[in-house]
């Protein structure tokens, strides 16, 4: 599953955090008197990693910090359980200390700052970042360890199971951070309202540039239109009533809206599709793309950015299955839409893609489905129309069925 790296950080809360269950009228963080002699002894919190090595540990009190804090907590109206540390870094200090992490699966988005969440720690770069930069920076990462005080992010992005509902997590988280810094930042520095509005670079197939784009754009403006529902107690509440596409992203009514709309419910079968695999492929775990991913399909064939968004737009749901035979692959796709129009069109510009293998729209008998499958060469027209017919037995659950 594909995934972008967030900068968050896990505060350990003093006491009782995860208390075990305690009998009636028992203060939780008392253990009951003659406790059996086999209890087990509870497992201790995890130590922290290490502090920072090559950075110089910033003053608590340092002005700079203290206003961000400040600005952030009037923004939202909640207040810092635990002022996250900051680590002042050269460029060449930081350098030097990502490379003492070795291989632990964190890669920083820039070298200007970051939020690491095993070290609860802020890293800064001032001489990259700039003075007004840096200061954005304080904002957008110390909210980050605001909302994991309150909602717990390790444990949120354990929520979803899909590529989709990954970017629509990663799309609140980031845009209220952003969302937070405009507001703070609105009076001294106008120009940082424009981040919603900035769209991936028309030509470009890079689908990263689209990813980045996605996440802090149009989560900004997602976050948006839920601060117009209710200000940031309507952000609060999205946090535990999570966005569950990209589609809600894209289409704030949807989440917002008197009546959510939520994806199509597809359930493959499973063993279908292995009876149908040639010989020696293995099917992954299914996962959905989403709207989102769905436009970068295109994207990444050369479709401007503008064509990509109609192709996708009208989507109702996915699941996308992968199977393998050493270096061979073939992606397994079906995928629903919100009407015969908008499958249609999908249907047309699958047509262009270089790696179709095989595809199958029915406008008479099955118009809001289109069946797909797309990688390696070298099956047989047999084998490719057994795949269908498997990826066809899919049980459907409309989202807009009475």
């Amino acid at each position: 599953m594909n995934r972008l790296l967030i900068l968050l950080s896990v505060v350990l809360l003093a006491g009782c955090s995860k208390p075990a269950p305690q009998p009636d009228n028992q203060p939780a963080c008392n253990p009951p008197e003659n406790q059996p002699a086999n209890q087990p002894e509870p497992e201790p919190d995890p130590e922290p990693e290490p502090a920072p090595t090559r950075g110089k540990l910033e003053d608590p009190k340092a002005p700079e910090q203290t206003r961000a804090l400040e600005l952030i907590e009037k923004v939202t109206g909640m207040k810092f359980k635990v002022h996250p540390p900051v680590y002042v870094y050269t460029p060449e200090e930081l350098e030097e200390e990502i490379k003492s992490w070795g291989d632990d699966g964190f890669v920083p988005e820039n070298i200007l700052g970051f939020y690491k969440f095993d070290t609860k720690a802020f890293y800064l770069v001032p001489e990259a970042a700039g003075n007004k930069r840096a200061f954005g920076l304080r904002i957008h990462e110390a909210t980050h360890a605001l909302q994991d005080q309150y909602y717990d992010l390790t444990k949120l992005h354990a929520v979803p199971t899909t590529t989709d509902g990954d970017y629509a997590l990663l799309a609140l988280i980031e845009g209220e951070a952003v969302q937070v810094m405009i507001d703070a930042l609105i009076d001294e520095q106008p120009h940082v309202a424009f981040i919603s509005k900035a769209r991936a670079p028309e030509g470009s197939t890079n689908p990263n540039a689209y990813r980045s784009v996605y996440v802090y754009a149009q989560g900004t403006a997602f976050v948006q239109a839920l601060k117009e529902v209710d200000g940031y107690k309507a952000v609060d509440a999205a946090f535990k009533d999570l966005p569950v596409s990209s589609e809600q992203v894209l289409h704030p009514e949807k989440y917002t809206g008197e009546k959510r709309e939520l994806p199509d419910r597809i359930e493959p079968d499973l063993e279908a599709l292995k009876a149908a695999l040639p010989e020696g492929y293995e099917l992954a775990k299914p996962d959905t793309l989403g709207e989102f991913e769905t436009r970068l399909v295109f994207v990444q064939q050369a479709a401007t950015v503008a064509e990509s968004e109609k192709i996708a737009a009208g989507w109702g749901g996915d699941v996308l299955i992968e199977a393998t035979k050493g270096e061979q692959k073939l992606s397994l796709w079906i995928t629903t839409w919100d009407t015969a129009e908008d499958a249609k069109e999908f249907w047309t510009a699958l047509l262009d893609l270089p790696d179709l293998r095989q595809a199958q729209w029915d406008e008479n008998s099955d118009p809001r489905k289109v069946i797909v499958v797309r990688g390696s060469e070298g099956q047989s027209a047999e084998e490719l129309a057994a795949l269908i017919d498997a990826l066809g037995q899919a049980k459907v659950s409309w989202h807009d069925a009475e």
